[in-house]
């Protein structure tokens, strides 16, 4: 693959599973967009937009990188310099069964996880930058090379 690469997705799509690959593969750094959102991952404390924004676009100017994540917003910031693009476009079955495997992460709790996967069920519903409509939108738009997964099992197979 390309020598940055953006992967979106939602969340328990498998960004956090193919991401590492490719980084390894391509001897790349792994950005993952939750470590630029969350300033205090233990207590789930947000940065602020514009400090979020600011670090996502320094990263971009990198040579190489590997960043994943399911913030269209902070997506926009690096996309232009991305030179390939992977949509994560997989059923809520496999994106639950993710997130219910990995459990709780950043220190949440159990009902912080459980918001997680009512807010990710709503994926298909929303019309926010972390939709499948705004996720769609990006795909769609974006020039260089792209791959649409549609399934887990293809994730998680994927050789790179």
């Amino acid at each position: 693959l390309a020598q940055r690469t953006v992967i979106i997705g939602n969340s328990g799509s498998g960004k956090s599973t193919l991401a590492p690959k490719i980084a390894a593969a391509a001897g790349a750094p792994h950005i993952c967009l939750d470590e630029i959102y969350w300033v205090d991952q233990t207590v789930l404390r947000k940065r602020g937009q514009a400090q979020a924004l600011e670090m996502a676009r320094a990263i971009s100017h990198d040579p190489s990188w590997v960043i994943e994540g399911v913030f269209g917003w902070l997506v926009d910031v690096v996309l232009p310099r991305a030179t390939t693009l992977i949509w994560l476009d997989v059923p809520w079955s496999d994106c639950e069964a993710g997130l219910l495997e990995r459990g709780p992460v950043f220190g949440a709790d159990e009902i912080e996880f459980n918001g997680l996967l009512s807010w990710a069920h709503l994926y298909w519903e929303r019309q926010s930058s972390s939709s499948q409509f705004a996720h769609q939108k990006i795909f769609n738009e974006f020039a260089g090379q792209k791959f649409q997964l549609r399934a887990r099992v293809d994730v998680e197979g994927w050789i790179v």
